[in-house]
């Protein structure tokens, strides 16, 4: 059976009302329970390059989604150093022969800050699936929040709908889904 492993954050886990409301559980209802959700609250790309390979180790999927950095805009890590950690974990993905898809995440208007450090990661996210001819999903769309960084019940239903459209969208990705 294929398997869809989707790493990321708490918006890939579903904060605050649990993975079987993210966008990935949405999904996995309509597509046989193919999508695992390996979104931990507060991970950071880093994090998430620390443990790349230990989930590819674990799960073998035939491709990975990662949505992530909402929390490296938060944090002190400069843009230098997500840019590395985005590339190492393409690196990582491809020379296992593993299809990626990136999730850009949504902005974050209620802090200013924040928000133009997050549109510069959207930026570099776009740029790296260029060079790499990556596909993403696109979530900048008017997702509805349920705080300041994570949707309500209606805005994990709008990333899954977004998702779905994409994935349907792309011949080796409906080979994996059905």
């Amino acid at each position: 059976m294929a398997k869809v492993l989707v790493l990321g954050d708490s918006i890939t886990w579903g904060y605050p009302y649990g993975p079987s409301y993210s966008w990935v559980g949405i999904l996995n209802r309509e597509f046989n329970d193919i999508f695992i959700n390996s979104g931990i609250n507060g991970q950071t790309l880093e994090d998430i390059y620390a443990r790349i390979e230990r989930e590819i180790l674990e799960y073998n999927p035939d491709l990975i989604i990662l949505t992530c950095g909402i929390n490296d805009a938060f944090i002190e890590l400069s843009i230098d150093e997500i840019y590395f950690y985005i590339n190492k974990i393409v690196e990582v993905v491809l020379t296992k022969n593993i299809k990626l898809i990136f999730g850009i995440p949504f902005n974050i208007v209620d802090y200013p800050y924040v928000d133009k450090k997050l549109r510069k990661i959207q930026d570099i996210i776009i740029e790296t699936c260029s060079r790499y001819g990556l596909d993403y999903i696109d979530f900048r769309d008017n997702i509805s929040l349920f705080d300041e960084c994570h949707p309500n019940k209606d805005g994990y239903k709008a990333m899954a709908e977004i998702a779905k459209k994409k994935l349907l969208s792309l011949s080796y990705v409906k080979k994996i889904l059905f």
